[in-house]
């Protein structure tokens, strides 16, 4: 794996803990800035990686700002919180798990996500398997498969967010711009945020499944999103889930070339 700093948790000892924290640096045309492993299975470390005020510029292709490798049968627990950072122009993702094994519970705050055109077909800006915070993030003009693939997990929170002018490029099955494939009873919450002229397969903007997934949307808005097929700006395919849209404003979204099928469209 090529990375400018490459973390590695190893070692035949179990219980032991490996802590990285990088600060206002800057990674530029790298074809991973950060890449965190976990190869061992026999140690299961508790790996905590913190990134503040740095800057990942022209990621490459099949590379990232910040990948990691660590599957989920090596590990404790992995946690990467990402504060006022930004990930900006490049090939490659901003932050991904390796494989759908890998698994971490990823906290962005802050910071910038754009410009990034995404050119490995299956990539996705944003691709994380567990828990998912987003808060106070500017999203926008980037291209992807997807902007946001988020599965394998019991909790999402965006808020206080913009998301907007983004392309997800996919041509195939149920996927939305922002694509969470949430455990079943998982709770999924968008608060105070904004999501604008994104374009998304099903879903213009957010697309959310999972058996009994609880969705919460408050104080929010979606303009000018476009759906492929259906739901414009949400689709929810939650069986024996329950949806809450409250304070939120939904206008001028499109799917499938008609206005009618704007708003939501949802499976219960």
């Amino acid at each position: 794996t090529y990375a400018a700093v490459y973390a590695a948790a190893e070692g035949s000892i179990t219980g032991r803990s490996m802590k990285v924290e990088i600060s206002d640096t800057t990674f530029k045309d790298n074809v991973r800035g950060l890449h965190c492993s976990v190869n061992s299975s026999i140690s299961k470390p508790v790996f905590d990686v913190d990134v503040a005020g740095c800057t990942f510029e022209g990621s490459g292709n099949l590379g990232a700002g910040i990948s990691v490798a660590n599957n989920k049968n090596n590990v404790a627990n992995f946690t990467l919180d990402v504060a006022n950072s930004n990930f900006l122009n490049g090939t490659g993702s901003a932050v991904k798990m390796n494989s759908f094994s890998d698994c971490a519970t990823v906290s962005i705050v802050g910071g910038e996500i754009s410009g990034n055109v995404v050119s490995y077909s299956s990539d996705s800006v944003i691709k994380v398997n567990g828990p998912f915070t987003m808060d106070g993030t500017k999203v926008s003009g980037n291209q992807a498969y997807l902007l946001m693939d988020l599965e394998q997990t019991n909790a999402v929170s965006i808020k206080n967010a913009t998301v907007s002018n983004n392309e997800a490029t996919v041509s195939s099955g149920q996927r939305g711009a922002i694509y969470i494939a949430a455990n079943a009873n998982a709770a999924v919450t968008v608060k105070n945020s904004t999501f604008e002229g994104n374009t998304g397969r099903v879903g213009g903007a957010l697309y959310v499944s999972g058996s009994g997934v609880t969705t919460t949307i408050d104080g929010s808005t979606f303009s000018g999103n476009t759906a492929k097929l259906n739901g414009g700006a949400i689709h929810l395919n939650t069986a024996n889930g329950n949806a809450t849209i409250n304070n939120t404003i939904i206008t001028n979204n499109t799917a499938n070339g008609k206005p009618a099928k704007s708003m939501c469209y949802g499976n219960y």
